[in-house]
């Protein structure tokens, strides 16, 4: 087994990668670009890579820890992602992000306590939640349970 083959085994072991960060890991370790193809080849062929599994499961994990879509898209694009991509996976497997914003303030302020209202929307800002989004969602949600207790 090639010593740039080994590495790439190693590294994916922890977890799935998308192929540019193997890709990219491989080349500031000093392979050449014709061992990083050639490892990048037999990993596709095994299917040990696999941009689209790896988006899915990426986006499950960082919107379970409450990640709005801005921030999820800007980390995928840092990752050396084409944007286009990054957009048509975002479309196709992230939870339409009101959806994940409820959700997220339903598990973290379950209480809805109005004093905690202000709390909810900066915190769903700082995750990347698209201001707009946020401010409806944390209105609907601390309005409902004002209704239900009212």
């Amino acid at each position: 087994m090639s010593p740039a083959l080994a590495a790439a085994l190693r590294w994916l072991r922890a977890a799935d990668r998308f192929s540019v960060e193997i890709r990219s890991r491989l080349e500031g370790q000093g392979f050449s670009g014709d061992e990083v193809d050639s490892v990048m080849a037999i990993l596709s062929q095994k299917r040990l890579v696999n941009d689209e599994r790896t988006a899915e499961n990426w986006l499950e994990r960082a919107q379970r820890r409450g990640k709005g879509w801005d921030a999820m898209r800007t980390e995928l694009i840092q990752k050396g992602l084409p944007e286009d991509q990054v957009e048509n996976w975002l479309e196709k497997f992230a939870t339409p992000e009101p959806e994940n914003v409820r959700a997220a303030l339903q598990r973290e302020f379950p209480l809805a306590r109005p004093t905690d209202r202000a709390k909810a929307f900066r915190r769903m800002v700082q995750r990347g939640v698209d201001p707009e989004v946020a401010e409806a969602q944390v209105e609907a949600y601390f309005g409902d349970r004002e209704e239900q207790d009212g």
